[in-house]
């Protein structure tokens, strides 16, 4: 049973480096400019896992009509002025 336990862990573990490896760049860069304003303007009440908002942002912009969701969050996002603009992207 161990064992097992030991192999699965090893195999997320190579899941996720794989995973990362591959993020999209441009997730990268909208899901950290959200996270600093996460932090700038709510730290307590609105918990932010950045890693998790690439994740999504990576699947979504490797699916054609998921990238259009992603293209318009981009927009939103770069044409925001302040933390509360980007905060408001949906």
């Amino acid at each position: 049973m161990r064992t097992a336990l030991y192999a699965l862990a090893a195999l997320c573990s190579l899941t996720v480096s794989a995973c990362s490896s591959s993020q999209s760049p441009r997730c990268q860069e909208l899901c950290q400019q959200e996270a600093r304003c996460v932090r700038e303007l709510r730290p307590v009440e609105f918990p932010f896992d950045e890693a998790e908002c690439i994740a999504a942002c990576t699947v979504l912009d490797r699916d054609p009509q998921g990238r259009r969701i992603v293209d318009e969050h981009t927009t939103c996002v770069n044409a925001a002025s302040s933390c509360e603009g980007i905060l408001q992207c949906r």
